[in-house]
């Protein structure tokens, strides 16, 4: 029975157990010494009994992936709250653009109007109006802007809980490690889909999704 680093190199040739696991012993180095064999009978043998189940362990692991974006977009739930989010920034942007409107043809009655015969205090007043209402405008548009994220929020947040617990679900059932969102990591993450599971149309069942 070899004892160090050496000796298995040695007797590669003849030791089953060397030729298997020679490139672990390489790992460890030139100098690596094994114990006494007199002192732990077959500790050799028990040493790389270890090391080839170790990565058999991992490979047992289960995996799994899923698609969150092909599960959102055929969810019913999502598809109508979508529409329900595109009216209401339709009707944000409806307010904006009339406001514009109103904008642009009290500028051009002020050019229209206004002329250098016109006294300075009127004159002023009208630019005011106009500086006003544009800024008025600059305000709406933020304030809409923030309405929307936040009625976005308020709509879709139930929404994405429930995909969540659909997949948290499988997830349980299938007694997966853990699971990728392939959507999500695109250009990040590489999987293997050989090794993987993917869960997709469980999700989609758990979330009546045909």
């Amino acid at each position: 029975m070899p004892n160090s680093w050496k000796d298995c190199h040695k007797d590669a040739h003849h030791n089953a157990l060397c030729v298997s696991f020679l490139p672990f012993l390489n790992a460890l180095g030139s100098e690596f010494i094994l114990p006494s064999w007199g002192s732990f009978p077959y500790l050799f043998e028990i040493l790389l009994m270890l090391l080839m189940v170790a990565p058999l362990s991992l490979l047992a692991q289960k995996v799994a992936h899923y698609n969150s974006q092909d599960i959102v977009s055929n969810y019913a739930e999502f598809k109508k709250v979508q529409t329900e989010l595109e009216t209401v920034g339709k009707q944000y942007q409806a307010d904006l653009e009339a406001m514009q409107k109103e904008l642009q043809s009290k500028f051009e009655k002020y050019q229209a109007e206004v002329t250098d015969k016109t006294p300075a205090n009127i004159r002023a007043r009208k630019e005011k109006e106009l500086q006003d209402l544009q800024q008025r405008i600059q305000q709406t548009a933020q304030d809409n802007e923030q309405a929307f994220r936040q009625e976005q929020q308020k709509r879709l947040q139930p929404v994405l809980d429930k995909v969540n617990a659909a997949i948290t679900a499988v997830i349980k059932a299938g007694q997966y490690v853990f699971a990728i969102d392939k959507s999500a990591a695109q250009g990040m993450i590489h999987i293997n889909e050989a090794l993987s599971t993917d869960i997709t149309a469980q999700v989609k069942t758990q979330l009546g999704i045909k």
